[in-house]
């Protein structure tokens, strides 16, 4: 009997109905922030970036809660052509498990979507402004694959290294500086096709807003917000109802510079609020990265 029930659960969780789960905790933040950073641009740039960010997310299932973990590293470059135009790429390696209620593990260990962006300076690129103003624009490729699991079997899409889709961004962004303080604020739309499955996450809106303290000139702290909100996904081009809502961290992170060109900094992100629909829930993240300036 004792053998029996534990199979018996396992096979009524095989045969529950599938839910479908949007991963909206990793998009939060500003993209651009990492790879192409905060100060003022000039042509000729060339920035090398690397960034670790581990995070966490829990999911509700037909008898229990299942978990995501994912560690995330992203190689960026950005490249300046013009004192108001820089241009950048990122590749992520994505290290993503699920865990289920019934302990089954699904893991997927891939290069994941490969993202395009730019960054116009509509204020302040040239002189010693004091505030700028810009506007952004990119769009994330669908080159990571679809993984299967040892049984051939796609993984669920919570377990993917990417969603197979083509999504596109816009944004707009403004800083201002005054030694030794400064901030930054964004605002960033994202929309998608349909991906793995016919899936398609929900038109996106996201927000970052950070202020910086400057403590001479190797070290800053920061502090700040990151939000996002997302409409319905589309599962085969039928909404699905369970899906959208907001999510809201708190951030934190330091900034230091151990020689000249060169920063480190690590951002802790902590769930504020998580009113999504299906009940996802996010737990906190941590990212710790390196640019250089070539």
């Amino acid at each position: 009997m004792r053998t029996a029930l534990p199979l018996l659960f396992a096979l009524l969780c095989a045969a529950a109905p599938d839910t479908t789960h949007a991963c909206a905790a990793c998009a939060c933040g500003d993209p651009t922030l990492t790879v192409m950073g905060t100060g003022k641009s000039y042509a000729g740039r060339l920035r090398l970036s690397g960034e670790w960010r581990r995070r966490s997310e829990s999911i509700p299932s037909a008898y229990g809660t299942d978990r995501i973990t994912e560690d995330r590293y992203t190689l960026g470059v950005a490249w300046a052509p013009l004192d108001a135009l820089q241009l950048a790429a990122t590749v992520p390696l994505v290290d993503r498990t699920l865990d289920t209620v019934t302990l089954a593990r699904d893991r997927a260990v891939h290069i994941g979507d490969v993202e395009l962006i730019g960054r116009w300076f509509v204020l302040g690129a040239r002189g010693r402004a004091t505030h700028q103003l810009g506007l952004t624009g990119g769009v994330r490729l669908p080159t990571a694959p679809e993984v299967s699991g040892a049984g051939g079997a796609p993984l669920p899409l919570d377990a993917q290294p990417g969603n197979g889709a083509v999504m596109p961004s816009v944004g707009a962004w403004y800083a201002a500086f005054a030694h030794p303080w400064s901030a930054h604020v964004s605002l960033t739309g994202v929309a998608s096709t349909e991906g793995h499955a016919g899936f398609a996450p929900g038109l996106a809106g996201l927000a970052t807003a950070f202020g910086q303290y400057q403590w001479g000139a190797g070290i800053a702290a920061r502090l700040g917000a990151d939000g996002r909100y997302t409409g319905r996904d589309t599962q085969g081009g039928a909404p699905v109802d369970a899906s959208g809502g907001g999510t809201a961290f708190a951030l934190g992170g330091l900034v230091y510079s151990p020689v000249t060109d060169t920063l480190l900094h690590a951002t802790l992100r902590w769930p504020v609020y998580d009113g999504r629909r299906g009940g996802e829930r996010a737990g906190p993240s941590l990212a710790i990265g390196l640019t250089h300036d070539l």
